[in-house]
């Protein structure tokens, strides 16, 4: 009732206020003082304000009644307006003794889920953007989260929201050239801070990988800063990563691991190219057959062009094949778009990233007899909050036998930690400090190799490089029927052991030769596909052009060369037990 009344109070008191006029105009009409239409008006209104010196010795009740409602309603309007007025001084006047807040540039739901987020972190939040009184600003104000309603990018705005004092900083307007204004903005406004203050935290969303890359390169966010830090992010990416942590490419839902894997993608929207990007980059397995990739859109041919283009080295990473047509075409159906079943065992993922959910499933129904006895999934993507979802766990059964599993680009998606990406970047930061520890004490420096910076120097291309490497650590394990979890917390200590005994440490997982051996393969074509990716190409070693003449197949490197990707997995088991992880093995698969 609370949320109703705040919602659609301004409407009653309209009513009101309309029906205590009309009900004043009728009582001075029928009072019996042969007063004209115009004048009963004129008192009706002056009603409002307890003056309409009009003398009635008899009153109807129409007017008994308007004489109240009238000054009460507009009292109330009053009282409200005036609240309203001082709540919105007294909300930026509070704002002027914010320290170490966070500012959400945005204001539909995503930034409002991310506000929740923030808030769970102990964070005091602005939510800043927006119109006055949309949904969205309804929405904040009852979670208690203060909204700046105006253009985020104005930086009168960002002051008013203490942008010098803040900690952090998320553009998510939905618009990539605005989420850019916004930084710089903030990046203007920051350089002001005094010396010595923490760093402005800045993430902000962009999903054109041109914007991105110049973005990452510019001077302005990639030289050292000691008042901006500023990253990237993409919720398509977020959901690919996610998607490919609940369902590997190389395994069945019941954990049977398979030595190839096949990833059809239907449609290549944002979400199509996300999943494209994150399978070719995490997608190499023990088997070294490349991972499979294909890719059905009315617009294939074109997108293979652009994509040639934009990434040469894409088909060095992977059997990657674009297929033209039109989702009515016959041909497709039949399934012959997807290619020939491979030689001995592989994993099928189907995914349907249509923006129709509905043409999607209908589409895909029509595909499964196509696909013959192919072990396989199938992902069906839906829109946030789409009751389709709903209608498909209902349904038993598997269609065509395979699994189905419905996923959306969820504002769920927007947590803290897949936006401050503090797990990822935590497994990140250790990779990055053992390599400059083994580097520096090899005596390397940071003069001679630039990567040898501290993590908050790094530039956040190579930042990105070790976010991949960690994100292929899993397929790794599964390479060898491993993964990892939350090591179990070691006892407290119980005081000083008696003379002689010592304290046993737990015992980190070792990799056999030969495993050593097996994973190296995969790491070093694991970092081929993060350089082809990155923009990087074969020949005479050149850093400044990205030019390396490693970028080989592992067996045509030479013996100290493999030694760097033998080191890398040597190292899996410390990275990850000073992540608090521990390596075990897989469960035994199901049916």
């Amino acid at each position: 009732m609370k949320s109703w009344w705040r919602q659609h109070q301004w409407d009653v008191i309209i009513v009101l206020g309309l029906a205590a006029f009309l009900l004043g105009l009728a009582g001075f009409a029928q009072a019996g003082r042969g007063y004209p239409w115009l004048d009963c008006a004129y008192l009706s209104i002056q009603l409002f304000v307890l003056q309409s010196g009009a003398e009635v010795v008899s009153p109807p009740w129409m007017l008994e009644v308007a004489r109240f409602v009238a000054p009460l309603t507009l009292s109330y309007a009053a009282v409200m307006g005036f609240l309203f007025f001082l709540r919105d001084h007294l909300r930026v006047w509070t704002m002027r003794w914010l320290r170490g807040h966070a500012l959400i540039a945005g204001s539909g739901p995503a930034a409002l889920t991310l506000a929740r987020q923030f808030r769970r972190q102990g964070l005091k939040v602005i939510l800043v953007g927006g119109a006055e009184g949309d949904q969205a600003m309804a929405e904040a104000n009852a979670h208690g989260i203060p909204v700046l309603p105006g253009d985020p990018g104005d930086r009168h705005l960002l002051r008013d929201a203490r942008i010098d004092q803040a900690a952090w900083l998320v553009c998510l307007t939905g618009d990539d050239g605005s989420n850019l204004h916004v930084a710089m903005s903030a990046y203007e406004l920051t350089r002001r801070r005094p010396p010595g203050d923490d760093a402005l935290r800045c993430r902000l969303e962009l999903h054109d990988d041109r914007l991105r890359d110049l973005f990452v390169r510019h001077p302005v966010f990639s030289k050292e800063s000691d008042r901006f830090e500023a990253e990237v992010f993409s919720r398509y990416e977020m959901a690919a990563r996610d998607l490919f942590d609940r369902f590997p490419l190389e395994t069945d839902d019941g954990g049977r691991l398979f030595p190839a894997a096949h990833l059809a993608i239907m449609g290549f929207g944002k979400l199509g190219r996300a999943l494209l990007m994150q399978s070719a980059l995490i997608g190499h397995l023990a088997s070294r057959r490349p991972l499979r990739l294909t890719v059905f859109d009315r617009g294939a041919a074109n997108w293979e062009r652009r994509l040639r283009q934009r990434y040469p080295g894409l088909w060095e990473c992977c059997d990657l094949t674009f297929v033209e047509g039109d989702l009515e075409d016959p041909t497709f159906s039949e399934g012959t778009w997807l290619g020939a079943p491979a030689v001995g065992p592989e994993m099928l993922t189907l995914a349907v990233c249509l923006e129709d959910a509905v043409l999607g499933l209908s589409r895909l129904l029509d595909l499964l007899e196509g696909l013959g006895d192919r072990p396989g999934r199938l992902l069906l993507r839906l829109r946030d909050g789409e009751g389709l979802a709903e209608l498909l766990r209902g349904c038993p059964g598997r269609p065509g036998g395979r699994p189905l599993h419905p996923f959306a680009v969820t504002t769920e998606l927007f947590s803290w930690d897949n936006v401050v990406r503090s797990r990822l970047d935590s497994l990140a930061r250790i990779i990055h400090d053992e390599y400059r520890r083994r580097r520096l004490a090899d005596g390397d420096s940071e003069t001679t190799n630039p990567s040898l910076v501290s993590w908050s120097r790094l530039p956040e291309d190579l930042r990105v490089s070790n976010r991949r490497q960690a994100d292929h650590i899993p397929v790794k394990l599964r390479a060898l029927g491993l993964t990892c979890r939350p090591a179990p917390e070691r006892p407290p200590d119980r005081g000083t052991p008696a003379p002689g005994a010592t304290t046993p440490l737990p015992r980190l997982f070792t990799f056999t030769p030969e495993q050593v051996e097996i994973l190296s393969h995969l790491e070093h074509r694991r970092w081929n596909a993060d350089r082809f990716l990155s923009g990087w190409r074969r020949g005479p070693a050149d850093k400044p052009r990205r030019v390396s003449p490693w970028l080989v197949p592992y067996e045509e490197l030479p013996e100290e060369i493999k030694e760097y990707d033998r080191e890398a997995v040597r190292q899996i088991p410390t990275l990850l037990a000073a992540a608090g992880l521990e390596i075990v093995p897989l469960a035994p698969a199901t049916d």
